[in-house]
C-alpha cells in the first residue's frame, strides 16, 4: 500500500472515479439539455419519453378522467426517461458517488501515509488530502455551470404548463342525480334500436346508476393499473 502511496500509483483510483463522474455528469446535461429543448414543443415532440407521456394524457382524457395535478404526473413519467441505456436519475446519483468516493480515498491516503510516517509525508499528506478535495470540487462546479437541476424544473414547468393549457379536455362531465319528484322519469337510449325507454320505477333508476357506478370503477381500476 505504501509503494503504491509514494509513487503515486494510488492517483489512478481516484482518477478513475473523477473521469466516471465527469463523463456521467456531462452526458446528462447533453441529454437534459436536448429533453429542454422538446419540452418546448411538447405538442408535435419526437421524443419517445415526450410522446408515451403525451399519449398517456391522451388516453386519460379519452376514459374522461382529469389529471388532478399536472406537476406531479410529469414528474412521475420523466422518472422513466433514460440516456445512454442509464436513469436520468440515476445517473446524478452515480455523480454524487463518484464525488464522495474522491474525497473518501483521498482523506484515506493521506491518512494512511500520515500514520505510517512516510517520508516527504507532509507533502503527499498535502498532495492527496488538497488534491482530492480539488477534484471533488470541480465536479461540483461543472455541475453548477451544466445547470443540469435547473433545466430539470423548467422542463416540468414547460410540460405542466401545456397539460394545464389543455386541461379543458379533460374535464369530467358534471353530473347529478336527480330524485323522483324533480325527475320522475329517467330515459334509458337502447343502443340497438335508438328508441327512448322510460324507466318510472325506483328500482329501474337504481339499476340504472348502480350500473354507470360499476363502470367507473372498472376504468378506474384499468386507468390505476395502466399508469402504475
Amino acid at each position: 500500500m505504501m509503494r503504491y502511496i509514494e509513487d503515486g500509483r494510488a492517483w489512478i483510483i481516484i482518477a478513475m472515479f473523477y473521469l466516471t463522474g465527469l463523463l456521467i455528469g456531462f452526458i446528462r446535461s447533453v441529454c437534459i439539455k436536448k429533453l429542454q429543448r422538446e419540452s418546448l414543443r411538447f405538442g408535435t415532440t419526437k421524443n419517445n419519453y415526450l410522446k408515451h407521456m403525451k399519449l398517456k394524457y391522451e388516453n386519460i382524457c379519452k376514459l374522461e378522467k382529469s389529471v388532478y395535478s399536472s406537476h406531479t404526473f410529469v414528474e412521475k413519467n420523466l422518472l422513466e426517461s433514460k440516456c445512454c441505456g442509464i436513469n436520468i436519475y440515476t445517473m446524478k446519483y452515480i455523480n454524487r458517488i463518484c464525488n464522495a468516493m474522491i474525497i473518501y480515498l483521498g482523506i484515506f491516503f493521506a491518512g494512511y501515509a500520515y500514520f505510517q510516517g512516510v517520508e516527504f509525508r507532509s507533502d503527499i499528506v498535502c498532495l492527496y488530502g488538497m488534491g482530492s478535495v480539488a477534484m471533488s470540487g470541480s465536479l461540483i462546479l461543472l455541475e453548477l455551470i451544466w445547470m443540469s437541476d435547473m433545466r430539470m424544473k423548467r422542463i416540468i414547468i414547460n410540460i405542466s404548463a401545456y397539460l394545464d393549457n389543455h386541461k379543458n379536455k379533460c374535464q369530467v362531465p358534471y353530473t347529478t342525480v336527480m330524485n323522483e319528484e324533480t325527475q320522475p322519469v329517467v330515459e334509458s337510449k337502447v343502443e340497438n334500436t335508438g328508441k327512448n325507454i322510460p324507466l318510472k320505477s325506483n328500482n329501474d333508476i337504481k339499476l340504472l346508476y348502480e350500473r354507470e357506478s360499476s363502470d367507473n370503477k372498472l376504468i378506474e381500476d384499468i386507468l390505476r393499473e395502466y399508469l402504475c
